[in-house]
């Protein structure tokens, strides 16, 4: 589903829900009716399904199914996969493997909401084209241990799976008479069939879109409060957790169109109203906060100015910040004033409401300008509900619960168990949003808490690894601890493995396989040319099971390596038509396996120098001769040698001091006449005393 869809729906949901429910769209459109996709969710490596499009058939010439650059013509002649010639539903089998899809969604194993598009020509000539079904696409691998509970109930941790064979939630599917209000009541029964009486909430979803019967337009989230507890929010008292078989902990149901959770925190949200306030104008009368007010997040409505949706933020001085609704993708939070309905900030906590009136000026958007501002604070609230909300803030519930319930009339795939089961812990995390879909934690700014996993034990095993940053040489091997253990008993043979490593490391695993609990050593062989930081996974499977657990993102870095130049002795003193030798090793650092070229690129006049050898693998000697001509100029010189190899260079300076031939016996004359003159003295001197 494109993202204008996407806004579609939560415009929808915000702006025209009558009571808590949604109203849905009308169309007088009657060629293309509907369409469906099965199964609704594949996997990355094998997106094919068959999809039906229904029609009015008459004027019907051609039908078909696409998506980019990949179309394909479906058939209403009988033969399978369409089930009935002639009937204006035209089958066929999609195959979009290898088509790009971007798994953004649930930490990246993802791709929701792709719309396959339907493209019909008439006897006329004339062609249209429609969007159709949705399908999500899940990254290939990724499953949920799933147990079955009872003839066509399934559940993994996170989700509860009815194959509604007969018919019993859903009659018509993918037709449905949905309306306000509607319970599903074969749905909760046979959900409380299997598990105690400990949600909070119950949240309901197709595996695939459900179209009205009346306009074939689908429908969209609502919410239908089963029982509230809470005094001075604005709602009566009431429970009717009984008619959903429930014994009283049941507070709203939730009906969920098919795709990835988009605003359903928004429809939890309505647990509490929204109704608090409401003699103060704050509210409307679709239980909403008015959408010329500063009260921002979940609840609110939108300010509709020149065909654009806005929500206002106080700048503080007098004029307010318009958040446009595209701006609002990822985390949305509840406001202060929600969550004071929900119990989970004390009063103080509430700052004041500005309600915007008279003509706004838009002018600069940023800033927008009111004639005026009318404040109202939540002691105004709180007066105008007769006290404070009971129980208050130190007795209320923080932490919830949720059941998710997926029906579709056929077995569900393992892909969809994953999405569904998916979409379930993404809720029940505390993580950024994505798009339209805030985790119940990050919306309440961490102050409430909705766990979705089910009262249920799954035998299976988990896998773990240690560590997971690696850092090696060329040529050398580097090893990390795999450990899986089970996970209530599990005792069948897990198979271990590496994945992610270009081919020619060699990777060893012992042992390869066993039954939990029990360790495997991996040990990695770096090759000669390996350069960089490598991505990879452990990974742990299952075959009688089909299970499988990855430990992803370990990173093992290979140092490209250095060399470095040493040298005993750089200082050195030769006489004009002399020679001298320095030795320089080349040596190798951190794995450096790349040859190194040696060059003089300066050097004192009147000498000659060689390198031998000049080029050499780490670790390697070099001899450097100096050979000084006699016309050399005497006095201190110094040469420099420099080396270069696998795009490093470094460099090494030798010093010499050239000194004329000769020069030692001169100065010996010299101290010999003064020694002997000073003998001579001394003689002299004695003979005379004598």
């Amino acid at each position: 589903m494109g993202k204008s869809n996407l806004i579609v729906i939560v415009l929808i949901a915000f702006l025209l829900l009558p009571a808590f429910c949604a109203a849905e769209p009308s169309t007088n459109e009657r060629v293309y009716l509907y369409s469906r996709i099965n199964p609704s969710v594949v996997y990355g490596d094998n997106v094919v399904f068959t999809v039906e499009v229904y029609t009015a058939r008459e004027g019907v010439e051609e039908v078909w199914a696409y998506r980019v650059d990949k179309s394909f013509r479906l058939r209403d002649d009988g033969v399978p996969p369409d089930r009935v010639a002639g009937d204006g539903v035209y089958t066929g089998v999609v195959n979009l493997t290898g088509q790009f899809f971007s798994f953004r969604f649930f930490w990246g194993t993802t791709s929701a909401n792709n719309v396959i598009g339907i493209r019909i020509k008439m006897a006329s000539g004339e062609v249209k084209e429609y969007e159709g079904a949705m399908f999500s696409v899940v990254r290939p691998g990724v499953k949920f241990p799933v147990v079955k509970l009872g003839d066509g109930l399934y559940a993994t941790q996170y989700a509860f799976f009815i194959v509604d064979k007969r018919r019993e939630i859903f009659p018509d599917f993918p037709l449905d008479d949905i309306y306000c209000s509607k319970t599903f009541p074969e749905a909760y029964k046979k959900l409380y069939s299997v598990f105690p009486d400990v949600f909070d909430f119950i949240t309901l979803m197709p595996a695939g879109n459900i179209y009205k019967k009346k306009d074939y337009a689908e429908n969209v989230p609502y919410y239908v409060p089963v029982k509230n507890d809470v005094k001075n929010i604005g709602l009566s008292l009431f429970n009717d957790a009984e008619k959903y078989g429930s014994a009283g902990r049941l507070r709203g149901v939730i009906y969920h169109s098919f795709g990835y959770g988009a605003i359903l925190d928004h429809e939890v949200g309505h647990a509490w109203g929204v109704d608090i306030g409401k003699s103060l104008g704050i509210t409307t009368d679709k239980h909403h906060y008015v959408s010329n007010s500063d009260i921002y997040g979940q609840m609110s409505e939108f300010y509709v100015y020149n065909g654009e949706y806005y929500k206002f933020i106080d700048n503080g001085d007098g004029t307010f910040k318009a958040v446009k609704n595209l701006e609002m993708e990822g985390t949305v939070p509840y406001a202060p004033l929600t969550l004071y309905a929900m119990g989970l900030i004390p009063p103080e906590e509430v700052p004041p409401i500005h309600i915007l009136e008279g003509e706004l000026d838009f002018s600069e958007p940023n800033k927008v300008k009111p004639e005026s501002i009318r404040t109202i604070t939540i002691w105004d609230i709180i007066e105008a509900e007769g006290g404070e909300r009971d129980p208050p803030y130190e007795e209320a519930q923080k932490n919830f619960t949720m059941a998710f319930i997926i029906v579709k009339p056929e077995e569900f795939t393992p892909a969809e168990y994953a999405f569904f089961s998916l979409i379930s812990k993404f809720f029940s995390s505390c993580e950024r949003g994505e798009h339209y879909l805030t985790p119940f934690c990050t919306a309440t700014g961490g102050r409430g808490h909705m766990n979705t996993t089910l009262p249920i034990v799954i035998s299976t095993f988990k896998v773990s690894a240690s560590p997971t940053s690696l850092e090696g040489t060329r040529g050398e091997k580097v090893s990390l601890e795999v450990t899986v253990e089970a996970v209530h008993g599990y005792d069948k043979t897990v198979q271990v493995w590496v994945e992610g490593l270009p081919r020619n490391f060699a990777v060893t695993v012992n042992p390869p396989s066993g039954k939990p609990t029990f360790k495997s050593t991996v040990k990695i062989s770096i090759p000669e040319d390996a350069e960089g930081s490598y991505v990879f996974k452990v990974v742990a499977y299952s075959p009688e099971d089909d299970w499988r657990e990855d430990v992803e993102g370990i990173v093992l870095r290979v140092a490209k390596g250095d060399f470095q130049l040493v040298a005993d002795v750089t200082e050195g003193k030769v006489e004009k038509g002399g020679k001298i030798t320095f030795t320089l090793q080349v040596v190798q650092v951190k794995g450096f396996r790349d040859a190194v070229s040696l060059e003089v690129v300066s050097g004192p006049p009147g000498v000659t120098i060689t390198i031998s050898p000049k080029q050499g693998t780490p670790p390697f000697t070099s001899t450097i001769s100096v050979k000084v001509s006699e016309k050399a100029p005497t006095g201190r010189g110094c040469l420099k040698v420099v080396a270069t190899g696998g795009g490093i260079t470094h460099d090494k300076v030798f010093c010499l001091e050239i000194y004329e031939a000769g020069v030692k016996i001169e100065k010996l004359y010299l101290y010999l006449t003064a020694a002997l003159v000073v003998v001579l003295i001394i003689l002299a001197i004695v003979i005379k005393k004598m």
